[in-house]
């Protein structure tokens, strides 16, 4: 017998759909085991973006590129810091799906850079497909053909210059405006 879920025990007008609340509850539970066995813990896998896609190795100076994708038989990068060669950078697999390839910057530094355009190149059961990786932070649109491209996107920190919000003599904080209950038509405050 199941167990009555506590937003059912708490809600009788929940009572005549507790099935189907179960059911969706043990979707949950089964993600969320899948989730755990193969990250450690859902902040692990929330945290994925760390470690997949484009990370910059300070140690050994360079990009490592990487993407989860178990069933794939072969997977490569190319982009235009590669003259678009689909299958001259070959990614290796390990044992749990995760494909890699580190790219160093004695090689590719010049080649490799802000609003470098890419995609991957996969081998799977349906053949060959040109993808956008899944942890690509910007992907762009061609004008003419529609198509498109994962972009390398690796900004340089905005500059503020010698800009200050605080009077560098006393260090008071300036307020420059307030507006109480902007944007509504009553007084208060507008959320």
């Amino acid at each position: 017998m199941e167990q009555t879920l506590p937003i059912v025990q708490q809600d009788e007008w929940l009572k005549p759909v507790e099935g189907e609340i179960n059911y969706r509850h043990q979707l949950y539970t089964d993600k969320l085991r899948a989730i755990e066995a193969s990250s450690g813990s859902i902040s692990d896998y929330a945290n994925g973006y760390n470690y997949y896609g484009w990370q910059y190795d300070g140690i050994l100076q360079g990009w490592w590129f990487r993407e989860w994708l178990p069933a794939a038989h072969d997977v490569y990068l190319f982009g235009d810091f590669n003259n678009w060669q689909r299958t001259e950078l070959r990614l290796n697999k390990d044992r749990n799906g995760v494909w890699s390839i580190f790219l160093p910057d004695a090689m590719y530094a010049d080649r490799l850079t802000h609003g470098s355009l890419y995609k991957i190149h996969v081998h799977g059961n349906n053949g060959w497909l040109d993808r956008i990786p899944a942890y690509a932070t910007r992907v762009v649109q061609d004008e003419r053909t529609k198509d498109y491209t994962a972009q390398f996107w690796i900004p340089q920190p905005f500059d503020w210059g010698e800009d200050a919000l605080f009077d560098r003599k006393n260090e008071n904080l300036l307020i420059y405006e307030a507006h109480v209950g902007m944007a509504q038509e009553k007084e208060g405050v507008g959320t």
